[in-house]
């Protein structure tokens, strides 16, 4: 029992001995760092006061970093921080020796104030490190070194801070570690591993200077420094092709030297890297205007190759050429000016074939000057879009047009074109409305004026037509529809639409011709215009042309809407011609007695007694002639075979339906859907159609 009362006094003894020792190791280190620190700042005003008003940092200007000198170059700022530390510490580690060997050649006197100083000042304000680290003492009982051993987070910082000798340094080193076990030392290293790993965390920011100061609380020298500090990481991430970090890294820069055109060329470089030429070009505009009074090539030639890859032409073929009188050998502005007069001999190409509205060639015009640019410019794409309207593209020239509105909804070109492609469309309403909204933002854009009033005078002359059809002035109605189709010739859409009101009018009016004409005319525009195929196919009716209006009444079946009214009537309206067709083949019992169709029967015995005298043998006619008097007249004189004949049915064909059949002649329980096909369908048309609608101004 007392041994082990003496084990536990033993233990806690020991752990209250490593705890002081970390301790002591703690408050070391602490009071070293801000003994570092202020040193440190104080090298940084001094290094700041030397630089003066120049912004040229040169291989010999220093800067303190954590004990030990470096430059302000890419040997410090393009390692990662945990190599700046290694390289920290082996720079110490040569000040060391450096502050060593100058110590001993000097004379006596200088000898005691370098040991009574904590830095040794060189002529670029340099601090020298402390010897190296001892942990033990010697054979004779003394220390190896009159300095203590160094804080571990002062080594992983990257900087060696001197610390003064304590009476506390020899009880450190000494007896407590011969009484320490192997599991304290365990515990001890543990602890300065998590210590580590903290200091660590901390440097992991990239300046570790910078972290002390936020930039606006910065004097303008210390400015200057920061701002090249940022430069050449920026540097470096750029090298790595990391242009988003270089670009951040080169902002900060600026934001602490706005002035300095090297930082703006810097940043113009990134983000031409990055395909952002338009704020490339800002940079690069600003560089060139600090450098007016000192042109240099580099900026000019960057300058004019970002107005190259923006399609601005005349801007940079002018920049290329002033830097070609600078430097008439540089390779890379022969070359980009070769390029600018290829872009400038496709673009006087494309401006002759728009006046000439040879589309085509303005279109391939406009790709090829493309294929030399980064960035089409607008004015390309605007052309590009009036081109495909003037070849009648306007799905694709209004998907152009829409991309342009959503670079900027305010264009008026955007607007215009748009609204142009609506009106060809068909989309009046929508067309106007675009038309006023550019004019709102351009009154005097005469474009969209003359379009909103052209089509306000077509919609005002189609209405007036329509109107005048209903009240059954049918020549008016063609008066307004013919007006209207002088308006505007490139619209096909409504002159389809015209020229089939306008047949309507026509076929009323008996002018089955005129009618027949503009239907052909509506079609080739609109081919899948089901009113239009309807006008045709009763005017051809109305011409005798049975083969004619069976094809034509057929088609417009097969466009109309399926299910509807209108569809209904056309199947009627093809067997009624498909009729007529069959009976046209048949003799015409109407035409031989000299009546019309729809002759009553007092007109169809007043035609037999006359044709009979006419025909009669005794009286100098033929005997056939009088036989087919008599057979038209046995016909149309009963009302059962007059109906029969009037249906196509030829009582003499022996194919025709008799017993059993209904009014029309056909077998019983025969479906007239049978006529057309098993399938509904025409001449053995597989299956139903498919309908395709079409925007009309239709009655």
């Amino acid at each position: 029992m007392p041994n082990a009362k003496r084990s536990g006094a033993a233990q806690r003894s020991r752990k209250a001995s490593v705890c002081q020792r970390k301790h002591r190791h703690r408050r070391l280190s602490h009071a070293s760092e801000h003994q570092f620190r202020t040193s440190y700042q104080g090298g940084r005003d001094h290094v700041a006061k030397g630089l003066g008003s120049s912004r040229s940092y040169g291989a010999g200007s220093k800067v303190l970093r954590r004990g030990a000198t470096h430059d302000v170059a890419p040997r410090l700022l393009s390692r990662t921080p945990r190599d700046r530390v290694d390289a920290n510490a082996k720079a110490a580690a040569s000040g060391t020796s450096s502050s060593t060997s100058s110590s001993s050649s000097t004379t006596n006197g200088a000898s005691s104030s370098s040991s009574s100083s904590r830095f040794a000042h060189s002529g670029d304000f340099t601090f020298s490190s402390p010897p190296p680290r001892t942990s033990k003492l010697n054979n004779n009982g003394g220390a190896s070194s009159p300095l203590v051993n160094q804080p571990a987070s002062a080594q992983k910082r990257g900087y060696s801070a001197p610390i003064v000798l304590s009476s506390d340094s020899e009880d450190e080193s000494g007896s407590d570690d011969d009484d320490t076990s192997s599991e304290e030392e365990e515990e001890e290293e543990e602890e300065e591993e998590k210590s580590e790993e903290e200091d660590r965390e901390v440097d992991s920011d990239v300046d570790m200077g910078d972290r002390e100061k936020p930039d606006h609380d910065l004097t303008e020298q210390e400015k200057l420094v920061r701002a090249a500090e940022r430069k050449e990481i920026g540097n470096e991430y750029y090298k790595k092709k990391d242009y988003p970090t270089a670009t951040r890294y080169y902002t900060q820069a600026i934001s602490l030297d706005p002035s300095n055109p090297t930082y703006l060329n810097n940043r113009a470089a990134s983000r031409m890297e990055s395909r952002l030429y338009s704020l490339a070009l800002e940079d690069l505009l600003a560089a060139a205007a600090l450098q007016a009074k000192d042109p240099q090539v580099k900026t000019l030639l960057r300058l004019g190759k970002c107005q190259t890859a923006l399609g601005l032409v005349s801007q940079a073929r002018q920049t290329l050429d002033q830097v070609f009188k600078m430097d008439s050998t540089n390779v890379s502005v022969q070359n980009e000016r070769k390029k600018v007069a290829r872009i400038q001999n496709c673009l006087t190409n494309v401006k002759r074939d728009l006046e000439k509205k040879d589309w085509s060639m303005v279109l391939l015009g406009i790709d090829a000057a493309a294929r030399e640019v980064e960035e089409t410019p607008r004015e390309w794409r605007t052309w590009k879009v009036q081109a495909l309207v003037g070849k009648k593209q306007y799905d694709q020239a209004a998907g152009m047009a829409a991309d342009l509105l959503r670079a900027n909804q305010n264009q008026p070109e955007a607007l215009y074109y748009r609204g142009l492609c609506l009106y060809y469309a068909g989309n009046h309403a929508q067309a106007i409305a675009h038309c006023q909204q550019a004019l709102r933002n351009d009154p005097d854009y005469v474009l969209a004026r003359t379009l909103l009033r052209q089509v306000k005078l077509l919609d005002s002359l189609k209405d007036a037509g329509n109107e005048a059809f209903k009240l059954n002035r049918l020549d008016k109605a063609i008066a307004k529809y013919s007006e209207a189709l002088a308006v505007d010739p490139e619209n096909d859409v409504l002159r389809a639409t015209l020229l089939s009101n306008r047949a309507t009018a026509q076929l009323k009016l008996k002018k089955y011709d005129e009618a027949l004409s503009d239907c052909e005319a509506c079609l080739t525009l609109q081919p899948q215009y089901w009113k239009a195929m309807r006008t045709k196919a009763r005017a051809c009716l109305a011409l005798e042309e049975w083969e004619g209006a069976v094809q034509a009444f057929k088609q417009a079946y097969e466009l109309a809407p399926a299910g509807s009214n209108d569809e209904a009537a056309l199947k009627r309206e093809v067997a009624d011609a498909e009729a007529k067709l069959k009976k046209s083949k048949m003799k015409d019992h109407y035409k031989t007695l000299g009546i019309s169709s729809t002759a009553s029967e007092d007109e169809i015995k007043k035609a037999y007694r006359r044709q009979s005298l006419i025909h009669h043998p005794d009286k100098g006619g033929s005997e056939a002639s009088f036989k087919e008097v008599g057979e038209a007249y046995a016909i149309l004189s009963d009302p059962q075979r007059r109906r029969k004949f009037d249906m196509g049915i030829d009582e003499n064909d022996p194919h025709a339906g008799h017993g059993g059949g209904d009014d029309f002649g056909f077998g019983g329980g025969v479906d007239l859907s049978d006529l057309f096909g098993a399938t509904g369908g025409f001449g053995g048309g597989g299956g139903r159609r498919q309908y395709q609608s079409h925007q009309q101004y239709g009655f």
